[in-house]
This record gives C-alpha cells, structure tokens and sequence, in this order.
C-alpha cells in the first residue's frame, strides 16, 4: 500500500489525500512496532506531514494524523499533542475519522477515558465499515488500560474474529488473558506471533510504538509480563 501511495505522490505531489492515507499507513505502521521493516520509508515521515500540515486547512479531519505522527516521532512533545487535539476535536466533535485517529492518540497517551468517549460517539453514528475493526481493538485496549479485562476480552475477541492476524490485537489479548490467569490461551497467541516478530518483547514495544508510559499503561505491560512476554 505504502509503494502504490509513494507512486501517486510522484505523480500528484499536491494532493493533500494521497498525504493523508500515506501519513495514515505510515504512523499506522510504526505505531504497530514495524519501524525496522520500514526504514526505506523513514526519510518520507517528516516530509509528508510536512506537506499534509500545509496543503490540509485549518479544520480539516486528516490534521489529526499529524498529531498521530507527533506520538510515533522521533521527539514526542505530549502537551502539544493534547493541545492540538482539544483543538479539533472542538471544531469537529462528531467527524468520524477524526473521532477514529484521536481515539488511537488517546489510547498510545494511555488515557483510555477519552477513547472510549470517542467511541461512544464513533457508535452513535453508521460507523463505516473500514473503522470496524481498528475500532474494536481500540476499544479493547482501552478497557484493559482501565482493568476491566471482561469488557476487554469482548472487544478484543471480536476484533479477532474480524481479522485474527490483526497484530495489535494479538499483544493486547496475550495481556489480557495473562491477567485473567489463562496462561494456555496467552501461549498459543504469544508462540504465534513471535513465530511471526522472534524479537518482539516488551522492550521493543516501548521504544517502537511510540507508548505513553504511565499508570494505565503499566497494566497492560502487567499483563504482558503476566503471560511471559520477554523483556
């Protein structure tokens, strides 16, 4: 995906959409801990949010991927990100891609509360079909940041059922059941996805993702820990 977008762009270097998806798959990517298999990639990270923060206006939902590019940076600067946030979610409170991306900032800052209000209002709507299944998985990472692990395991085994190679998925359910105690089921998902990621470890997961460290956050690297993830 990222190759076809990177072709548009040569072709239509002002098209502020084709910015957005890149930027979108881009930070996506990164946020899932794939930033070593993307180093091609690295020297287009600035300069299409470069390009977006100038052809996108003031109001527009696809700025919030800029914010989501600042979490996944090289240098976070968090209040800024809260800041910028608080802006467009005033201007746009009900736009359902901006609702999607911050619910995603909200989770990676570790403050599952304000993700799951950007759900709430995400569900009020027809929620498009392309937000299905990151929606889920949202939703499930932010119940288990607040230790509601049943509310979590729901969310997340949907989510699973959508798309069970879904990466994101895969890490928040091993925390999830190895805080439930269900060591067997954490295993068999751990044992696959490092078949996939042999050096995925929870070390990895801090310094790649972009992650928040705070006390919400810990519970789900609890949980990690729980369920024998190496460090």
């Amino acid at each position: 995906m990222l190759g076809y977008l990177d072709r548009a762009l040569e072709l239509d270097p002002d098209n502020g959409f084709y910015y957005a998806r890149a930027l979108a798959c881009l930070t996506s990517a990164y946020g899932l801990g794939y930033r070593s298999e993307l180093e091609d990639y690295t020297d287009r990270f600035n300069a299409w949010a470069g390009h977006l923060d100038r052809l996108e206006p003031p109001q527009s939902p696809s700025r919030i991927l800029l914010v989501w590019s600042q979490i996944v940076g090289e240098k976070s600067d968090i209040e800024r990100v809260r800041a910028d946030i608080r802006v467009l979610t005033r201007h746009l409170p009900f736009d359902p891609e901006l609702l999607f991306w911050t619910g995603w900032v909200h989770v990676y800052l570790g403050d599952p509360a304000s993700a799951l209000e950007c759900a709430r209002r995400l569900n009020e709507q027809a929620v498009p079909s392309i937000f299905e299944i990151g929606l889920q998985s949202q939703m499930g990472f932010a119940y288990l940041q607040l230790g509601q692990f049943d509310k979590a395991l729901a969310a997340l085994e949907r989510c699973y059922a959508l798309n069970p190679e879904f990466v994101a998925t895969q890490g928040f359910l091993i925390s999830v059941f190895g805080h439930l105690g269900r060591t067997v089921e954490a295993g068999v998902l751990l044992k696959k996805l490092l078949a996939e990621f042999p050096d995925w470890s929870i070390s990895k997961e801090l310094s790649e993702t972009g992650f928040v460290v705070n006390s919400n956050m810990e519970i789900y690297l609890g949980g990690l820990r729980k369920a024998g993830v190496p460090e």
